[in-house]
Formats: C-alpha cells, sequence, structure tokens
C-alpha cells in the first residue's frame, strides 16, 4: 500500500508475512521488495526490519548492488546475539558507512536490542582506522 500524504512524501507499507513450512520462515527478499513496490533506482529513508532472528543471515542481502536502492537509515531488532555473528553484523554495517545513533533494548522481550543505524557520506570515516571485529574501548 502506498500512502500520498504530501506532494513531497510518499510512504509505502508492506506487510510481510512468513509461511510457515514444516517449522522453517520464507521471508521475501528487500531485492522482491523493492521490485514489488516499484522502489528501484530510489532513496529509501527509513528500512526497518524485525524478522526475529533473520537480520544474522539476511544482512549482507540489504546491500545488494543488484537491486539499486540507497538506504538512508536503517532500524533493526537484533535477536540473540551471539560471539560471531555479532562482530561481523558491525563490521557489516560500519563497511557500509553506516554509524549507530540510537539503541534500547526491548524490555517486552529480553534479548532483543532495537538499533538505529545512519548512512553518511565516505569521506566522513575515510581517515578513522577500526579493525574487524574491534570492540570500542579495548
Amino acid at each position: 500500500m502506498i500512502v500520498k500524504a504530501h506532494p513531497f512524501f510518499e510512504f509505502s507499507h508492506s506487510i510481510l508475512r512468513s509461511v510457515k513450512l514444516r517449522w522453517a520462515f520464507v521471508f521475501k527478499s528487500i531485492k522482491t521488495l523493492v521490485k514489488e513496490l516499484g522502489h528501484e533506482n530510489r532513496i529509501i529513508d527509513v528500512f526497518k526490519i524485525d524478522c526475529e532472528g533473520c537480520e544474522w543471515k539476511t544482512a549482507q542481502h540489504w546491500f545488494d548492488t543488484s537491486v539499486n536502492v540507497t538506504l538512508r537509515q536503517i532500524q533493526v531488532e537484533l535477536h540473540g546475539s551471539d560471539i560471531q555473528n555479532t562482530p561481523k553484523f558491525f563490521d557489516l554495517m560500519y563497511e557500509h558507512n553506516y554509524v549507530i545513533f540510537h539503541k534500547e533494548p526491548n524490555i517486552a522481550y529480553p534479548g532483543a536490542i532495537e538499533y538505529a543505524f545512519l548512512k553518511l557520506a565516505p569521506e566522513f570515516s575515510k581517515d578513522i582506522v577500526r579493525a574487524k571485529g574491534a570492540v570500542p574501548g579495548e
């Protein structure tokens, strides 16, 4: 559904429905969503994803260059982080010029943390050396 609320803004709302197949869930890719919503070659101001754990496996697809969209802001709820996936996820975000601008625990569901990332120009961090898997302050 696309809502025209203002002549300069367009809001899209897509309900992602999972299909339960023998305890497995199948989700639409960002490439499929962009095509279905007609958002090719566009800037998406806010991309929000809460997929109950799929974020660890799907994050690299958010930056699929064949999709040809720019995600200015990514809001994601991370579920059940672990020592292997967490550094890789944040390295991926950093490599694509995203910085955290908000973080809060989901107090209704312990073990889930909401993050909001903002895409910056590559020039912003070009002189910052950051080792992969780096933990601030160590």
